[in-house]
């Protein structure tokens, strides 16, 4: 008998394993801080932070997945959903202007999921804050 050939993950799984990945370093930070917190005032902030601010995959309109934090709904990146490529959000760079400038990116890809180099640097990189979408890196 053959064994199982294992099926490459989808863009959307990567998507969401980077989701994951960017969600356990936010916790762990809040943790950080409440650890460290001087007074009362500072662990309720982190304690709010943690339970609050969370990164959902949001895939409903275009060929792209966004990933919106909450509650305030700002994309943190665009991922193409076949090519896997990872872009910035144009508001981190001060591209854009007002609400409809939250939906727009880059037009340079920062990462792309589907290789692997890539990916793995991104996983090791990646942060709540997006300062690993400022590098200029593409694979």
């Amino acid at each position: 008998m053959h064994g199982l050939l294992e099926r490459p993950m989808t863009v959307k799984e990567y998507a969401l394993e980077l989701c994951a990945k960017l969600n356990e370093r936010w916790i762990k930070q809040c943790d950080e801080g409440i650890k460290n917190a001087k007074d009362s005032s500072a662990v309720e902030y982190w304690e709010d932070a943690k339970k609050e601010k969370v990164l959902k995959l949001n895939n409903e309109l275009d060929k792209h997945y966004r990933f919106m934090t909450s509650p305030t709904q700002v994309p943190h990146c665009f991922i193409d959903k076949e090519t896997g490529y990872i872009y910035e959000p144009k508001w981190m760079k001060g591209n854009c202007s007002g609400m409809e400038g939250m939906e727009g990116y880059e037009e340079e890809p920062k990462y792309n999921l589907l290789n692997e180099d890539s990916r793995e640097f991104v996983l090791k990189i990646c942060d709540y804050k997006g300062s690993y979408l400022q590098f200029q890196r593409m694979d």
